[in-house]
């Protein structure tokens, strides 16, 4: 059986310390701007712990893989089962089918322990997005399982050659931080997500483990060693930002300080009136399963709200994260951890973290399960956002027009354009119930002015068809109609450019051709104008009021 390291109070004060920084940077991240800090010092804790607890067992003869693997199972997998059920129970009441996609993916991810591989491949932890992923927070859990798998093997060949050991170490934490140092400019995402990157700071906490870095701080630099530790570590909460190339060189903040705090041992001054504290000891003891809760609370908080949370809200959702993670730790976490020893519980906390990855992947691969009542309101409403315009077939057999779309049996009102003009619209047949419109948007509505495209000219529409005589021969066939919108996106008549690749790739481009010789030699913007002019002039004349509007603003030019 496995032999735990003596229990010490300052090292559940430091995680305390740890988990605080990273609540209070999801939370309030312009009052704690490093606080994500907080996971590097949880590394070097666990690099110190793991390495104790299997060094101490292997001499004593007492190590065993199978034993360390199910400490590992009864002390990690409770809390992260109950979070990633809970997670994927609420997902299916209020996530969307693309959105409940995605957080299977992650449970999947997640229960896997490959988090980070995933997130790397998809963004930037600092990415905005990231908020939106109530999982994101896993990307440490999984660096830290994939330094279990390999770390005990190789303690387990070396430990019997301690200066060996401590040379092997030494060299693979040198190359794990020049990789992250030399990484984080070119790839900061591989930096962050990377377990060769991220190495050396479970291997900072290895080194202080092992027998030949065990000699212990003198007595009269313990004291000032822990302060100048925790001095550090307030440095990286405050200097270290998003904004910063982050791990890199700055990672050595947290690191060399949290080092130096366990170095000292429990009885410098610091750790033992502060960092031992009750009130920091309880919160370190739940460190664990606050980290777990605090974050999706936080992600789900912002997808409903679509927007960043008030900071009452956030306080809120920070206080029941603290209740959660005590009442996960009391009621499921201590019991399954110092309960009674059985290899049912093992069995049935793998049995149940496998249901969950596999729920997580079933509801990725059938797509959000849309056929959820969430996902029929999403359906119901799309269907009402489409707008099938080109098959209103009433309308076409009544005005000869296509595209032709009424809101009413006799409209007062017609929309004249382009698409730019069609989007006015449903806006305009939803909101004003009394007002009937009839759109007929195809072509800019410029009369003596022919548009036309660079390519497939045969089949646009502008180019085999006089729509704005169309128009006229409705406004004198229907004289309920008074008003007219013009409407249509000018900028591409003026600056010769279509709207965006997709139409540039089949149109090419645009050309004005005037119908008057004269014009010949006018530019775009002068050929817009004097069209317009005489649209306004003659539809006038046919006795109906003319509005023109701006377009709406867009950046598709730039897609």
């Amino acid at each position: 059986m496995l032999n735990a390291p003596r229990y010490r109070p300052d090292v559940d004060g430091l995680r305390a310390i740890a988990v605080l920084a990273v609540v209070g940077y999801h939370a309030f991240p312009d009052l704690v701007p490093g606080g994500f800090v907080g996971v590097d010092v949880f590394f070097v804790v666990s690099g110190y712990l793991i390495t104790g607890l299997i060094l101490g067992s292997l001499e004593r003869g007492r190590f065993s893989f199978a034993e360390f693997y199910a400490r590992r199972v009864k002390r990690i997998f409770p809390a992260l089962i109950a979070v990633l059920l809970s997670c994927g129970a609420l997902g299916w009441f209020v996530l969307l089918p693309d959105e409940y996609r995605q957080l299977g993916k992650h449970v999947a991810a997640g229960a896997g322990f490959v988090s980070n591989f995933m997130l790397w491949r998809e963004a930037d932890y600092f990415d905005v997005l990231s908020d939106l992923k109530p999982l994101l927070h896993l990307w440490s859990l999984g660096i830290e399982e994939q330094f279990y798998i390999a770390w005990p093997i190789l303690l387990y060949a070396f430990w019997r050659r301690q200066t060996a050991l401590l040379a092997l170490t030494l060299i693979l934490s040198a190359g794990s931080l020049a990789l992250n140092v030399a990484t984080v400019r070119t790839d900061a995402v591989a930096a962050f997500y990377s377990p060769l990157a991220r190495g050396f700071e479970l291997l900072a906490g290895s080194l202080l483990a092992m027998k030949p870095a065990r000699a212990p701080i003198p007595d009269g630099l313990r004291a000032s060693a822990s302060v100048v530790g925790l001095l550090l570590i307030a440095a990286a909460l405050l200097l270290v930002d998003r904004n910063r190339l982050f791990p890199g060189a700055w990672a050595l903040l947290p690191v060399a300080g949290t080092c130096l705090i366990l170095a000292a041992g429990e009885e410098a001054w610091l750790n033992r009136h502060l960092l031992a504290r009750s009130a920091l000891v309880r919160v370190g003891l739940i460190s664990y399963p606050l980290y777990l809760w605090h974050w999706p609370l936080l992600s789900f908080a912002r997808i409903f709200e679509r927007d960043e949370p008030s900071p009452a809200l956030r306080g809120a959702l920070v206080a029941a994260s603290v209740a959660l993670a005590w009442m996960t730790f009391a009621a499921i976490e201590a019991p399954i951890r110092f309960g009674r020893p059985a290899r049912a519980k093992v069995a049935a906390l793998c049995a149940l973290m496998l249901f969950a990855g596999l729920g997580g992947l079933a509801v990725f691969r059938l797509q959000g399960l849309p056929s959820r009542s969430v996902g029929a309101s999403a359906r119901n409403i799309m269907a009402q956002a489409e707008w099938p315009y080109w098959e209103d077939e009433a309308c076409v057999r009544k005005y000869a027009m296509t595209p032709c779309q009424a809101s009413g049996a006799r409209p007062t009102v017609m929309v004249l354009g382009d698409s730019h003009a069609n989007h006015l619209y449903p806006g305009l047949a939803l909101t004003a119930p009394a007002l009937d419109v009839l759109q007929a948007g195809t072509c800019p509505p410029l009369e003596g002015v022919a548009l036309h495209v660079l390519k497939n000219q045969d089949k646009h529409p502008c180019a085999t068809t006089d729509y704005l005589e169309l128009n006229k021969r409705v406004l004198r066939q229907h004289p309920e109609i008074r008003t007219v919108l013009l409407v249509a996106l000018w900028r591409n008549a003026i600056t010769g450019e279509l709207a965006n690749a997709r139409e540039r790739s089949i149109w090419g481009g645009v050309r004005l051709v005037p119908a008057d010789p004269r014009e010949a030699g006018m530019s775009n913007a002068e050929l817009v104008l004097r069209g317009l002019e005489r649209t306004i002039a003659s539809l006038r004349a046919l006795g109906v009021r003319v509005v023109l509007l701006r377009d709406t603003p867009d950046i598709a030019s730039e897609l």
